[in-house]
């Protein structure tokens, strides 16, 4: 994945200079502790200017217990990952950072769409790379959400983040969300947000999302933040009608645990590459809980550059 992941960035980046747009961007690497040797091989060679941060051992280690033995988990996990590497990426920029996790998978235009979007889009907090959000997939199922008819160029005012390619603005980040990047949440995830929605559980009517204290780690956090800027700035998501990224997770730890078939690295790239590119993800699915995998629309052919934001909630 993280292969395949690096193979698209490399082509959507290659696009800026097509448009005649710079390419300002430094990637930062957030290399989790335990990570195989074979995946910074496979970071060894990329072309763009980039840092990697490697994580040592959690300091708060999970305990997990199965068939009665008891082991520690060392690794520091996806939202303490996410979040201490955004604090550091967002001390090392002015305006936005991008959030790529090693599953996502870029469109050719995505780079474009987004610095489009930026020169066209009021002050905002986020920019999303898919219309559906986690909370809208979560209540009205996965396949909810893509408009009928869906225009390529078109943008809407939301508030329903999405965590997959994101691109968050720094005022954003710093007044809402850095406060939790401690060990106070990375320890108490559960508490905190349960926390949150008390307190703001009596602004749904307003568009606060949440009550039961679901999605406890970053992305539901950050989701209630957009809803507090929202209600707070009349601050809010952008997203396209169209998805420009698409969500592999074969891996994951709610997508199941399969492996790609090939007797080979490079056959196992080609095969994920395929299926990406000929919408035949979910041939390779292994997860019984989620069977959606869908591939790149093909109406982003289509698309001639240009933004159309519309100013509805």
């Amino acid at each position: 994945m993280l292969k395949v992941s690096l193979n698209h960035e490399i082509r959507a980046r290659q696009q800026l200079r097509n448009a005649g747009i710079a390419d300002s961007y430094m990637t930062l690497f957030l290399i989790e502790y335990g990570t195989p040797e074979t995946c910074l091989d496979v970071i060894s060679d990329y072309p763009f200017p980039s840092i990697q941060r490697k994580r040592g051992p959690s300091p708060s280690p999970r305990i997990i217990t199965s068939r009665g033995r008891r082991s520690s988990v060392l690794q520091n996990g996806l939202t303490r990952n996410i979040m201490e590497g955004m604090k550091e990426g967002f001390d090392m920029t002015d305006n936005h950072v991008i959030i790529l996790e090693d599953d996502i998978m870029v469109h050719d235009t995505y780079f474009v769409f987004l610095e489009r979007l930026l020169a066209a889009v009021p002050p905002f907090t986020i920019i999303s790379s898919q219309y559906r959000g986690m909370h809208t997939r979560a209540v009205e199922g996965e396949h909810s959400g893509i408009p009928a008819g869906a225009d390529p160029s078109a943008v809407e005012r939301l508030h329903d983040y999405c965590p997959w390619g994101p691109l968050i603005r720094k005022d954003f980040f710093d007044t809402y969300i850095r406060p939790f990047a401690s060990e106070t949440y990375y320890s108490n995830r559960q508490e905190v947000i349960t926390g949150l929605d008390k307190t703001y559980g009596h602004l749904k009517d307003r568009g606060y999302k949440y009550s039961e204290g679901m999605h406890n780690e970053q992305a539901g956090l950050i989701n209630r933040m957009a809803d507090l800027a929202m209600i707070e700035q009349q601050r809010y998501i952008y997203a396209p009608q169209v998805d420009r990224t698409v969500h592999t997770g074969f891996y994951g730890a709610n997508r199941g645990k399969g492996r790609i078939a090939g007797l080979t690295f490079a056959s196992r790239c080609r095969r994920l590459e395929r299926a990406i590119r000929q919408n035949r993800l979910e041939e390779l699915n292994t997860s019984r809980r989620y069977t959606s995998y869908p591939s790149f629309s093909s109406r982003l052919q289509n698309w001639d550059g240009t933004i159309r934001i519309r100013e509805t909630q």
